[in-house]
């Protein structure tokens, strides 16, 4: 309304200045005010010297910038300095909310005055209207106000809105960015149900404003049903702090906290939970990590930090009273936790990195002490072109890897490389490679009898790859086919003692690195000897997307010791045949299958499919994993995971989600929701049940968000 207020006040000029007419109307004219262009067209625009008084009647326009005032007649009265517009008086702010009213009239330099069928369409889609509205300073009253974010049918704007709010007083306080409300009612399609004698909530054009946000009952069986409620303190501009209550009907109280803080470089948040069981309720030994009385709690930060135009600076860290008050009191299921510092440096051809990792158990049954620390230390350069378009790569690390009980382990590694890509005339595409990978390692057991030991390895790696791409253009379609294959060797091996085995744990070869050089994820493992990799690609466009990828790939080990053996000592599933099936027949349907094929015993080594398809309101989508590694080192998985969901009603919706494990027959989880979607309002229930083989857990969830009002959720495990 303060907007509608500066939009009328661009009247308030002392008389005309000549200018040239800013509107194709008959009478415009143009005034300085404040330092601003204003612009006002009318039918008729009478000045009257001797009452000084100013009078636009027909069509009244005004304009400055991006505001806009429209009326049937504008009247100015300059003694008194009051203003009224009656009319379809319309105006829109420079913020882009939309006013209308019957009149308006303002007096007392524009600080008071009262407007007359009001309403007001903001730009985060609410809506505030009243019968009649009285300004007094920065204090605006309603009378029979409304308030609502819920857009108007377009169809039959006169059908009742989803829900709003309607008092018989509404009070707007600028100064306090606040709508108090009295004698109000909540209404639901135009049925009041609910009353409340008070009710406040902060101006919805505001971003950030103090008070309570919302609610929720969570809660199991250890716990008990655990009601909180949230209040957010913006304490300024940069700094905003939630306090979080909350009663546990069997474990007590809690308090949690979360605290951020924007700078100039960069954010840092913190956040954490206090708990205490107090004397008079059992200890519940059985079931709480602590007795009556003991305190249990749990802090947590993050801090991200632009340092310099290069360097950024990230890094998160977690302490708590013991492992399982987190997934006791349903703050954190993990069963195990990270924290880190990690520097980096982004260069114009180069990148560094400064890490530090600590793992900690998030279980009781797991024992932390062989739980690791990481340092790492890394630099990676790419030279760019030095010869033609021959390039230079190097890496370079540190690592190190400390365990309060077990193997303590030192790295450190230099891999450079020399890749020289050669282009031919008739469309080959020739790539030589000359790299190297030089480890020296030592390591430490306190808790065995062995000694350390220590080490060096030298691995030389050469490779030539060529790419043959082929496109075929049709009037509709276009395909791209390439023919690629690979020649790789390790020229020989120099290496002492064993080198441990930190980071190369669970190899799986497919399409994306089955012709590498080194198919390991990181650098502990390496391949050695001969290989010889060949494979294809081809691809189907239309003019919009990408419409089917069929990738293929097989490595053939030709001489010398494979990276990784099965259990009988043999490499055959390293001959894999790989391969990778995109199709993509409309925007909204796709299905990705990876696969490995052993064939000298003709089975499937995996099977990797993905899938969602959206069929107007019915949409399914899903997962399929099967994994049965040759080697000790990997997991076996046999699980299918599927999301279904139907539209029901107009923006009702039905979810159905499962997880199966064909390995143990066991239906690991298994759920069903309703959602309820609408611009200004959301709801959702859900039930799960969830089998980890050791227990059965079921959950139910309810929650209900209003736009701008808040929301409140009720969650319980049981």
């Amino acid at each position: 309304m303060l907007a509608l207020v500066s939009a009328a006040a661009l009247l308030s000029f002392s008389g005309p200045s000549l200018a040239q007419p800013a509107l194709e109307r008959d009478i415009t004219r143009s005034f300085e005010f404040n330092g601003e262009q204003i612009f006002i067209a009318a039918d008729e625009i009478v000045y009257d010297d001797d009452n000084n008084i100013i009078r636009a009647t027909g069509n009244v326009e005004i304009f400055s910038g991006k505001q806009h005032l429209r009326a049937e007649e504008i009247i100015y009265y300059q003694d008194s300095e009051t203003i009224i517009a009656t009319g379809g008086v319309y105006a829109v702010t420079n913020e882009g909310e939309e006013i209308i009213a019957e009149s308006v009239n303002l007096t007392n330099r524009f600080t008071a005055g009262e407007v007359k069928d009001f309403y007001l369409e903001l730009t985060n889609q609410g809506r505030l209207a009243a019968s009649r509205v009285a300004r007094d300073g920065q204090t605006y009253s309603l009378q029979r106000g409304v308030y609502s974010a819920c857009p108007a049918c377009e169809d039959d704007p006169s059908k009742p809105l989803l829900w709003q709010l309607r008092a018989n007083q509404v009070m707007l306080d600028e100064e306090e960015q606040q709508i108090f409300y009295r004698d109000v009612y909540f209404d639901i399609y135009g049925v009041p149900v609910l009353y409340l004698p008070y009710f406040r909530q902060a101006d919805p054009r505001v971003e950030r404003m103090s008070g309570w946000i919302g609610s929720g009952i969570d809660g199991n069986n250890l716990i008990g049903l655990s009601p909180e409620a949230s209040y957010f303190w913006a304490i300024d501009g940069q700094k905003d702090l939630t306090l979080t209550p909350k009663l546990h009907a069997l474990a007590g109280l809690s308090l949690a906290f979360d605290y951020n803080q924007a700078l100039s470089i960069g954010t840092i948040g913190l956040e954490g939970q206090g708990s205490m069981l107090p004397s008079f309720m059992p200890s519940h030994d059985d079931m709480l990590t602590g007795d009556a009385g003991f305190f249990e709690g749990t802090l947590a930060g993050d801090i991200s930090l632009d340092l310099a135009r290069e360097w950024r600076l990230t890094g998160n860290g977690q302490i708590f009273s013991s492992p399982d008050y987190l997934n006791e009191f349903n703050i954190d299921n993990s069963s195990v936790l990270e924290s880190q510092v990690h520097l980096e440096g982004f260069h114009e051809r180069s990148y560094s990195q400064l890490k530090a990792q600590k793992v900690q158990a998030g279980r009781a049954s797991i024992n932390e002490e062989v739980l690791p620390a990481l340092s790492l230390v890394q630099y990676n350069y790419d030279s760019g072109p030095v010869l033609g378009q021959t390039y230079i790569e190097a890496a370079a690390d540190l690592r190190g890897i400390f365990r309060p009980e077990g193997r303590d382990s030192l790295r450190a590694s230099l891999r450079p490389a020399l890749v020289m890509p050669i282009e031919t005339e008739f469309g080959l595409d020739w790539q030589a490679t000359i790299a190297g990978q030089f480890d020296y390692y030592a390591t430490e057991d306190a808790s065995a009898a062995m000694p350390g030991e220590s080490g060096y390895r030298i691995v030389p790696y050469a490779e030539v790859a060529a790419a043959y791409p082929l496109m075929r253009q049709g009037p509709k379609y276009t395909q791209y086919l390439t023919p690629k294959a690979s020649l790789t060797t390790s020229l020989f091996e120099d290496q002492y003692g064993t080198m441990p085995n930190e980071d190369s744990i669970g190899i799986n070869i497919d399409v994306t690195n089955y012709d590498r050089a080194n198919r390991s994820a990181g650098s502990d493992v390496v391949d050695t000897g001969l290989r010889f990799n060949y494979g294809m690609e081809w691809a189907l466009f239309n003019a919009d997307r990408q419409l089917a990828q069929v990738e293929l790939g097989q490595s053939q080990h030709i001489a010398g010791d494979d990276m990784v053996q099965d259990s009988l000592g043999r490499d055959l599933s390293y001959r894999n045949v790989v391969g990778k099936v995109s199709l993509s027949p409309k925007d909204d349907a796709n299905i990705t299958y990876l696969f490995s094929l052993d064939p000298n015993e003709a089975r499937f080594d995996l099977h990797d499919l993905s899938f969602d398809w959206q069929l107007g309101r019915t949409g399914i989508a899903g997962s399929y994993l099967y994994f049965q590694p040759d080697s000790s080192e990997g997991t076996a998985a046999n699980q299918l995971r599927t999301t279904f969901s139907q539209g029901l009603f107009e923006n009702w919706t039905l979810q159905q989600r499962n997880l199966y494990d064909f390995d143990d027959g066991r239906l690991e989880q298994i759920g069903l929701g309703v959602s309820y979607r609408h611009p200004c309002a959301q709801i959702g229930i859900s039930y799960d049940r969830f089998d980890d083989a050791s227990s059965i857990d079921h959950r139910i969830s309810f929650s209900l968000s209003l736009d701008t009002l808040g929301g409140s959720t009720f969650s319980r495990t049981f």
